[in-house]
C-alpha cells in the first residue's frame, strides 16, 4: 500500500483533516475549518488532491445522520470517483475492536495521537502537528488510519 501514495481524510464536524503517505512516510498533512458553503469545502478537498496526487484514498466512514461529517465523507467520494482514483472507507469501530484502548471521543483522540507517534518517525510527527490547528488531533486520525490499512498488526500491538 506504501508504494504509492495514499490520502486519507477525516471529516469532522468543524474541521476537517488530511494525511498522505508514500513509502511509509507522511508526504503530507493538512486540516481546515468547516466554514462558509459547501463549494468553498470542495475547493479545500480538490486542493488536497492536488497536492498529495493519491494513487489512492481512504475517507473515514460517517453515518448519514452525522450531517456535516457525512456530507463530507461523499464530498471525498466524488472527488475521487471524478479522477478515477480508488476511494476506500475507514470503519473506526473495526479498528477499534482489534486495538486497546479506545473508548469515547476524546479517549480515541489521545489513542490515535499515541499510536501514530510509536509507529512514526519524528519528522513525520512534526508534519502531523504542523498541520494540526490549535493542537487538534485531527491529522493523526487520518494517518492512523493509513497506518491501520497498511500494517493493522503494527497498529494493534501498540501498547
Amino acid at each position: 500500500m506504501f508504494g504509492e501514495t495514499v490520502l486519507a481524510i477525516d471529516p469532522g464536524v468543524a474541521v476537517a483533516a488530511a494525511a498522505a503517505m508514500r513509502g511509509g512516510r507522511v508526504v503530507f498533512a493538512a486540516s481546515a475549518a468547516l466554514a462558509g458553503p459547501p463549494a468553498a469545502w470542495v475547493a479545500v478537498l480538490a486542493e488536497w488532491f492536488d497536492l498529495a496526487r493519491p494513487a489512492r484514498v481512504v475517507v473515514e466512514a460517517q453515518r448519514l445522520d452525522h450531517g456535516r461529517c457525512a456530507f463530507v465523507e461523499g464530498l471525498v467520494h466524488g472527488l475521487a470517483a471524478g479522477r478515477g482514483v480508488p476511494c476506500h472507507r475507514h470503519v473506526p469501530r473495526a479498528m477499534h475492536a482489534a486495538c486497546a484502548g479506545f473508548g469515547g471521543h476524546a479517549r480515541n483522540k489521545r489513542r490515535a495521537v499515541a499510536i501514530v507517534r510509536r509507529l512514526l518517525p519524528p519528522a513525520d510527527i512534526a508534519l502531523l502537528r504542523a498541520a494540526s490547528p490549535r493542537g487538534r488531533a485531527d491529522p493523526f486520525d487520518a494517518a492512523l488510519f493509513l497506518l491501520w490499512h497498511a500494517r493493522p498488526a503494527d497498529v494493534a500491538a501498540v501498547p
